[in-house]
């Protein structure tokens, strides 16, 4: 029967986890003349910030295999 020799089987798992946050931020302003009539405007300025964040995680396991060999002689 042929022995197998000693091998190592290593295994890798990568997780990759990302996250997306989104803030929308609004200001109104107005103001107004007078000339006439009163006028007024009406205008906002909207900001909008996306922040993305990622994590990656790498695993790595390694098993190793040993082959002993016993051999007996009788007499």
């Amino acid at each position: 029967m042929p022995l197998c020799p000693p091998g190592k089987n290593t295994t890798t798992t990568t997780t990759t986890t990302t996250t997306t946050t989104t803030t929308t931020t609004t200001k109104y302003y107005y103001y107004y003349y007078y000339y006439y009539y009163y006028y007024y405007y009406y205008y906002f300025i909207t900001t909008t910030t996306t922040t993305t964040t990622t994590t990656t995680t790498t695993t790595t396991t390694t098993t190793t295999t040993t082959t002993t060999t016993t051999t007996t002689t009788t007499t």
